[in-house]
């Protein structure tokens, strides 16, 4: 039996399944929405050393163009201006933030420093304080209400220090994690500019040739989505991924 194909049939069936599959996807994300949040989470934590890296390399890309072009267009060898024109960019930023540091640090050194020797005051204040609480009270015997408000203050002050010495170790991690992060980060951007070229032209061939008219504007969300399609059964589908979006991002 011979199966004749109706365009304007087929058209309508394929919006059909298109819609039903919209809704139960919609369907699964509203009944599962506490999973999905959780999976992007992590998800958004593996990749967040590439993200950094895309964005140090977008960022010092225009400098090290600068730099290749200008103090170092007498050196003929590629590799040989890539490696000097990186080691250039990235002593210039370390400076810049090592100035920014040595600015900052001194200033917040003085105002710890300044409340470390205000407390002896505090504390000469709260003793006058307790002195003259104990002057109205003969025999230095305090009613049993204000024992129980103070008994009462001691335990929620206590109650505050269980709860902010967690608070304080998740900081502690969470800056520990963050600034790994941002080690990673900086290596993977020293790698991504050193071979721009190659990702710029990788990405440029999983969006153009696909999509020849497609603005340029547009083409860093569509090299993205390539580079995510063609690295679903590859090893490297992370470095695929950033890699295609850095370059993209310089189309961009």
């Amino acid at each position: 039996m011979k199966i004749e194909w109706n365009r304007k049939y087929t058209t309508i069936a394929i919006y059909a399944i298109i819609v039903i599959l919209v809704g139960l996807l919609s369907a699964v994300f509203l009944f599962r929405f506490s999973e999905i949040a959780l999976k992007l989470k992590e998800i958004t934590a593996v990749l967040l050393p590439f993200t950094i890296a895309i964005l140090v390399a977008v960022l010092l890309n225009p400098l090290l163009n600068l730099i290749e072009n200008k103090l170092l267009g007498g050196i003929k060898k590629r590799s040989t201006k890539r490696k000097l024109g990186i080691l250039i960019t990235y002593a210039l930023v370390l400076a810049m933030v090592g100035w920014g540091v040595w600015y900052i640090i001194p200033r917040t050194l003085e105002s710890i420093m300044s409340i470390y020797n205000a407390i002896p005051s505090y504390l000469e204040e709260i003793g006058g304080l307790l002195a003259m609480v104990m002057e109205k009270f003969p025999g230095g015997v305090l009613p049993a209400e204000l024992v129980d408000m103070l008994e009462e203050a001691a335990q929620s002050v206590y109650q505050w220090l269980r709860g902010v010495l967690p608070t304080v170790m998740v900081g502690i991690t969470r800056i520990t994690s963050g600034l790994l992060n941002f080690l990673v980060g900086i290596i993977l951007s020293v790698y991504l500019l050193y071979e721009k070229e190659l990702f710029f032209a990788q990405g440029k061939r999983l969006s153009t040739p696909s999509c020849p008219s497609v603005r340029p504007t547009w083409r860093f969300p569509l090299c993205v989505m390539a580079a995510t399609k063609s690295a679903v059964s590859s090893p490297a589908r992370c470095w695929i991924l950033s890699s295609s979006a850095f370059c993209a991002s310089l189309a961009w």
